[in-house]
């Protein structure tokens, strides 16, 4: 794996190809360009699958022939076929779904991390987040705290928007002090 170190302009061919040259790259910088770019790809894929999930279930969810069968008592052979049918297709969508999830989900967190890079964050800066972020998320499923808790998860949400969208370069490190010097790049 070759380090990304995108800078300028990206185009969306680029950002595909950078996107799969660092799929475990999280060293690197990814450009506001590259990063959108790449997450436009991964929701049209996305909204496919899903697509063909919720038309497969409704295909299998609306054959009328099962429904009148079962009042009828006639052709319980074609009605199991057609049932199964259905039912094979939705199970090959979600195994399509899980399987995009699987292969997609470390090159995502690297392209993010990048990104994090890019905007300025050094790599403490980046765990510390994510770790904070994932100990709020926790408690919030785990112990019901009330507003405060998922405010603060809400809160982290936005920040986690706002890294990403930021211009390279942004959160780099002004002066000299150990905290910002620790959380950010100089």
């Amino acid at each position: 794996m070759s380090k990304i170190e995108e800078t300028g302009r990206v185009t969306f061919g680029q950002s595909v190809k950078d996107f799969f040259k660092g799929y475990i790259d999280f060293s690197g910088r990814t450009t506001r360009a590259g990063f959108w770019w790449m997450q436009l790809l991964l929701w049209i894929v996305e909204a496919v699958i899903s697509l063909g999930m919720i038309l497969s279930l409704i295909n299998h969810l609306s054959n009328t022939s099962f429904v009148e069968d079962i009042f009828y008592q006639s052709g319980f052979e074609t009605t199991t076929s057609e049932l199964s049918t259905s039912a094979t297709s939705f199970m090959v969508w979600v195994a399509i779904g899980i399987v995009f999830f699987l292969a997609m989900v470390i090159p995502s967190i690297a392209m993010t991390v990048r990104r994090f890079r890019d905007a300025g964050l050094s790599t403490a800066g980046i765990i510390i987040f994510y770790m904070v972020f994932i100990a709020l998320v926790l408690t919030d499923c785990f112990i019901d705290n009330g507003a405060i808790i998922h405010f603060f998860v809400i809160l982290f949400v936005l920040a986690n928007f706002v890294m990403k969208v930021l211009p390279s370069n942004c959160l780099t490190a002004k002066g000299n002090g150990r905290v910002e010097t620790f959380l950010f790049r100089c």
